[in-house]
């Protein structure tokens, strides 16, 4: 292998390295934001309405004029525990 075929490899093995680390970063960011949301869901079907009612339109505000993707994700947790309390609700109370 010449210089330039080994400065290629070099290069490729870089820009691989970089775009996993940068793919494992933005899933791990996505998935904070996830579990983010479904924990905020969960605390308000808990019963901690109050407390979180006016940070639900800060932080929904927020996150949709900053980082539109990033709501989506915790939006989509925020739902996810939504669904999840009320398919276990459901099926409790057809099996009682």
């Amino acid at each position: 292998m010449d210089e330039a075929g080994a400065a290629g490899a070099i290069a490729g093995a870089a820009d691989f390295a970089a775009g996993f680390a940068f793919f494992f970063l933005a899933a791990f960011f996505l998935a904070a934001f996830f579990f983010a949301g479904f924990f905020f869901a969960a605390f308000f079907l808990a019963g901690f309405f109050t407390a979180f009612f006016f940070a639900a339109f800060f932080f929904a505000a927020f996150f949709f004029a900053a980082f539109f993707f990033a709501a989506f994700f915790f939006f989509a947790g925020f739902f996810a525990a939504f669904f999840a309390f009320f398919f276990v609700a459901i099926t409790t109370s057809i099996k009682s």
